[in-house]
């Protein structure tokens, strides 16, 4: 009867170590999934940062596009006022040339 108190011993000693060690792997477990849910908020984290550089460039690069877009018409403008500036400067040569004959031919 003492050898079977001993052996219920053993057996209760040996279920409560077995518990024990379930708590820390249930623990271990616990705390290696809240690490794994930290790092997947950091990555995401990162990601939204990264998207929003990216929504960032485009509006930049939209940006300039519209500038570079303002001054090449700018320029087509101002090379078409250059030609007609152009056109009018050898009409007025001409008018003064023009001129300088009938002044010479009136004296």
């Amino acid at each position: 009867s003492a050898r079977r108190l001993l052996e219920k011993q053993d057996v209760a000693v040996f279920s409560k170590e077995a518990a024990r060690e379930a708590r820390e792997d249930a623990d271990n477990r616990k705390r290696e999934h809240q690490r794994d849910v930290k790092k997947l908020g950091e990555s995401r984290e990162r990601v939204d940062a990264a998207l929003i550089g990216v929504d960032e460039a485009r509006s930049k690069a939209a940006t300039a596009q519209r500038i570079e877009k303002i001054a090449s018409d700018d320029l087509e403008q101002a090379s078409r006022q250059l030609k007609r500036a152009e056109t009018h400067r050898a009409q007025l040569a001409r008018k003064l040339q023009q001129l300088e004959a009938e002044a010479a031919e009136a004296e």
